[in-house]
This record gives C-alpha cells, sequence and structure tokens, in this order.
C-alpha cells in the first residue's frame, strides 16, 4: 500500500509507492543475474532510473527531445538517494553480502548516475567489482 503524504506548502496530496516493492521487484530481477556466490570484495554500482515522461512533457516536441537528451529532469518522488538505498538493498545476499561493500557510484554506459525521462520507464544498474588490496 503506498503511503500517502501532503506537501504542507501546497496542501497537495502524494501517493509514494513502499519502498519493499521496489526492492522485491529489483531483487527477483537480480536473481535472473545471480553470481555464484556473491562478491566479496568492493564494488562499484551505477544506477540510472528512467522515469515515465509526464503527458505535458511527451506531448510538446520541444519538451520531449530536451528530456529525452537529458536536459529535463524528473523531480517527482522518490529522490534518487531512496532509489539508490533501495538497490543496494534489494541485492543484499545476491549480489553482495551486505551493501557496505558499495564503495563507489559510477556512470551506466555512459549516462551519469541520476534519474532522467524516458519512454520505457526502467532502472539500469551496473556492478562493478574492484581490486582487493591486502
Amino acid at each position: 500500500m503506498p503511503k500517502v503524504v501532503r506537501n504542507k506548502h501546497t496542501g497537495n496530496v502524494h501517493a509514494i509507492p513502499p519502498t519493499k516493492d521496489w526492492e522485491n521487484t529489483i531483487a527477483g530481477q537480480a536473481f535472473k543475474y545471480k553470481p555464484e556466490r556473491p562478491l566479496e570484495g568492493p564494488v562499484a554500482l551505477g544506477v540510472v532510473v528512467y522515469r515515465p515522461m509526464p503527458k505535458r512533457i511527451s506531448k510538446d516536441p520541444h519538451l520531449r527531445e530536451l528530456a529525452l537528451n537529458r536536459q529535463i529532469f524528473p523531480t517527482p518522488k522518490p529522490d534518487v538517494k531512496n532509489t539508490t538505498a533501495a538497490v543496494e538493498d534489494a541485492l543484499n545476499g545476491i549480489f553482495w553480502i551486505d551493501d557496505a561493500h558499495v564503495v563507489q557510484y559510477i556512470d551506466v554506459d555512459g549516462v551519469p548516475f541520476g534519474k532522467y525521462y524516458s519512454d520505457i520507464p526502467r532502472i539500469e544498474i551496473l556492478i562493478r567489482p574492484l581490486p582487493v588490496w591486502d
């Protein structure tokens, strides 16, 4: 059940999807790519969130082009920090023992870590093991 909050400044009401639903969805997809054993050393994590384009942007060709070229950014919740935390928590026990192994955030295929608009909403995740120096 989504959390419902009221903006104290505007009076607008917003529904925020529960983090556990995100985590369960991410974990379910991650099992398809699960390594034989969770990674034990440090890892770099890339998370790029593609949000659905609002109608007001998708109907305006100029705004749509700006959005698809990552020049207009989505600001609705959840924020990047909470999304990344959900990804890290969801991958505990699948890709790493604990999300404390994430020591660096990286781009995904040249796209900077963050959230953007797309015609195809999704989350792209890149996990890169880093060298261990003993």
